[in-house]
């Protein structure tokens, strides 16, 4: 999973506007979308997976 921030970052700056909105609606798979608890969230942030 990497972040919207993090994809723009490296690259998706350059997608299409249609690119960014699939990466960002991608519910195709079953780990698109990770319940987390807040606490979690905040301190992941918007960082780089490999953090």
């Amino acid at each position: 999973m990497v972040p919207l921030s993090e994809v723009h970052d490296s690259g998706g700056h350059g997608w299409t506007t249609e690119r960014r909105r699939r990466y960002a609606n991608d519910l195709g798979c079953d780990v698109t979308l990770v319940g987390v608890t807040a606490r979690s969230n905040r301190q992941k942030s918007d960082q780089d997976p490999a953090v």
